[in-house]
């Protein structure tokens, strides 16, 4: 009988350990890119993933992809991955509310579970900027989604951004047409229950030039930063405008412009004057405003750094070493308050890169692929590599997840992703709050519009596909944390009764 209990503790102990999750201890080397790998069920026309993390270590991505067979009328896609569980199956939520377009433009995770985005959906020339809202929890699940209510009237070549705060306070900004060419700003001061109208925050003389690539964040202080740029009608970036507008304050302050062509920059090459501007990306840190952009040509980023909350701008100066425009940069900010970025570079290989803010200093970019990986995808292979348009975010504080697409003139091969575990504090996990399929959030402000409504059945700008797998079981995670105190017992208990065993 003893030596059956004996065995049966041996097998426990055994079966234990294969079922350990070996590839979730296999990551946990800091600063090591896991191998970049294609998302499963993603169409190769889909667009960079906009990215939110919980603290239930779950990001929740949202695509633009093209809806059925028709490359031109568009949908918005959800799915979620975790470390231990990868990606989920995506699923439509948002078909186009008008014309045959709905392009995610912003997402923003409240306190609260409730999970914010504004998408544009008309057409290419002619469209406005839409709100909806889910709970976190049920954000796969198309009948969660809120009515979908207009925002941002007249909008143009689909160019919005949002920000918000937990205390109610959400903000758009976007390029419009609403009474003339300019960027706009609109406002809700309780959650997305109602809306200001559209303030403007800049006014161009004419249609063209167009604006476009508004960025915005929200500093501690509350205080509202956005930048833009100014481009001429071939769409070359020609000036990056900053604006401010105070906590205490209800007017924008007068734009500024932080750079323009037609400068002298003696960074250079020969002190030539920079052509065009492109991919201004604006982050905050807890501290100070960064806004990074590429100047050309030949092709460099510049960085620019405010540490008076946007009243005053330091110098450009060159960050690092990078010699190609290629789709922008993608800013997060770790538990540390230190901020991370990962860039394409045409001419050092057509690879991503990274670097990070560390102790007042950029770090020497790193490649996120090997050279010889990189090699086995460039164009003309089965699989190109070259990445465009870069997104990440961190999630628990400690895993920087980055997101990204190939360039379209390269051609279209879906979205790829890559991670790594950063040597920074683990945040305290979080469960999701638990909240009906329609949370509506309570109005506390002055309302300019109604109230929407929400209920849990198909309508327009709807998707009635649900996804095929659950979402994380909590109690994963508690198993697997207990699991290894489980087969230490199970090896003492065996070590001390064998010698009584063996007498038997």
């Amino acid at each position: 009988m003893q030596r059956i209990l004996f065995g049966g503790v041996l097998l426990a102990a055994v079966i234990g350990l294969m079922c350990v999750d070996t590839s979730r201890s296999h990551a946990q080397v800091f600063g090591q890119w896991t191998l970049r790998k294609q998302i499963h069920g993603i169409h190769e026309l889909a667009d960079t993933p906009y990215l939110v993390a919980d603290q239930n270590q779950t990001v929740h991505a949202f695509y633009s992809q093209p809806l059925g067979d028709d490359p031109q009328k568009r949908a918005i896609v959800y799915n979620q991955w975790n470390q231990v569980q990868g990606w989920s199956k995506p699923n439509d939520i948002m078909l186009p509310v008008a014309g045959y377009l709905a392009e995610i433009k912003g997402v923003f995770l409240d306190q609260k579970g409730i999970i914010h985005i504004i998408f544009y959906s008309g057409n290419e020339n002619s469209a406005d900027i839409y709100y909806t809202w889910a709970s976190a929890i049920n954000a796969g699940r198309a009948p969660a989604w809120s009515d979908p209510q207009i925002v941002g009237k007249n909008a143009i070549l689909q160019n919005a951004a949002l920000a918000g705060d937990d205390q109610g306070n959400l903000y758009v900004i976007y390029s419009g047409n609403y009474t003339g060419n300019g960027i706009y700003a609109v406002h809700s001061m309780n959650g997305g229950a109602s809306w200001s109208q559209p303030a403007l925050v800049f006014l161009t003389t004419e249609l063209l030039p167009f604006l476009s690539n508004p960025q915005v964040q929200l500093d501690r202080e509350h205080q509202l930063h956005a930048i833009w740029l100014l481009n001429d009608k071939t769409g070359t970036g020609k000036a990056l405008y900053y604006a401010k507008l105070a906590a205490d304050e209800t007017l924008w302050r007068e734009p500024v412009i932080l750079a323009e062509v037609g400068q002298p920059d003696e960074r250079l090459e020969g002190g030539i004057i920079s052509s065009r501007i492109t991919w201004p990306t604006l982050a905050y840190n807890g501290e100070h405003l960064i806004v990074m952009y590429t100047v050309c040509e030949p092709c460099e980023k510049r960085v620019q750094r405010s540490l008076d909350g946007g009243d005053s701008w330091l110098g450009a100066t060159v960050p690092f070493e990078s010699r190609g425009d290629y789709g922008g940069q993608g800013f997060t900010v770790d538990s540390n308050g230190a901020v991370h970025v990962i860039f394409g570079d045409r001419q050092r290989g057509g690879n991503l890169w990274y670097s990070v803010w560390q102790a007042g200093q950029w770090l020497e970019p790193k490649p996120m692929m090997p050279a010889s990986e990189v090699e086995n995808y460039k164009v003309g292979n089965p699989l190109v590599f070259q990445p465009w348009e870069p997104r990440s975010v961190v999630s628990q504080g400690n895993i920087l997840l980055a997101t990204w697409v190939t360039d379209p003139g390269a051609g279209d091969n879906g979205v790829w992703y890559s991670y790594m575990m950063l040597d920074t504090p683990e945040l305290q996990r979080i469960p999701l709050p638990t909240l009906p399929l329609t949370p509506t959030p309570t109005a506390t402000g002055v309302t300019t519009q109604s109230t929407p409504t929400a209920t849990p059945t198909l309508m327009a700008g709807k998707s009635g596909i649900t996804l095929s797998r659950s979402s994380q079981n909590p109690a994963g995670p508690l198993l697997i944390s207990v699991m290894p105190v489980l087969l230490l017992l199970a090896v003492v208990i065996a070590v001390r009764k064998l010698p009584r065993w063996r007498r038997y």
